[in-house]
């Protein structure tokens, strides 16, 4: 399992450790690993000590992050609130089923109300763990959101997202010569 962002408590990582002693405690075998640097890491270091979480990775900042995503085999987001956050499209791009607290803003927009990856309510580590469980317990189930997270991840490609902003530029420009001029 991976998580990628800030040590910071935007990204609800304390959250997710506490999830993931759930996890750990039906399935020792499994792994988590959450990639990123920042002011929350004694904290989150203290939380693992103190939950005995023996299969936990906090490597810090890493540059080949989509190779991680590649050899991991769910992604998590505990954010408590996003912008727009890049590194959930990331994973989606990269295969990996997703797992997401619905925070205010982008998750839900970006899932289509969870119907790409699962939507939870923020903050409710209960249900992350069961969501978590249920990945880790089901290849089958895993494959089927990684395809579903995939294929949505492609309506962010830049060539998708250059054409959307060409379409409302040609319709706002009142001048279609000028528009078809600069669009080639």
């Amino acid at each position: 399992m991976l998580a990628v962002g800030r040590l910071d408590p935007q990204k609800g990582f304390a959250h997710l450790l506490r999830a993931f002693a759930r996890v750990q405690a039906e399935l020792p075998q499994v792994h988590l690993t959450i990639v990123g640097e920042g002011p929350e890491r004694e904290t989150l270091q203290k939380i693992i000590q103190e939950l005995n979480l023996c299969n936990v990775l906090l490597p810090g900042w890493r540059d080949d992050v989509p190779s991680l995503m590649h050899k991991a085999d769910v992604f998590c987001l505990s954010s408590l609130w996003e912008g727009m956050p890049n590194v959930l499209l990331e994973a989606m791009a990269a295969g990996l089923p997703v797992v997401a607290f619905d925070c205010p803003s982008g998750p839900r927009e970006i899932l289509q109300d969870g119907q790409h990856g699962l939507l939870l309510p923020v903050g409710d580590e209960a249900a992350l763990a069961c969501a978590l469980l249920r990945l880790a317990n089901s290849p089958s189930e895993r494959l089927q959101w990684a395809q579903r997270a995939h294929a949505r991840a492609a309506v962010f490609e830049p060539a998708a997202i250059a054409q959307q902003w060409l379409g409302l530029i040609n319709a706002a420009t009142p001048n279609k010569e000028y528009s078809e001029r600069n669009t080639t």
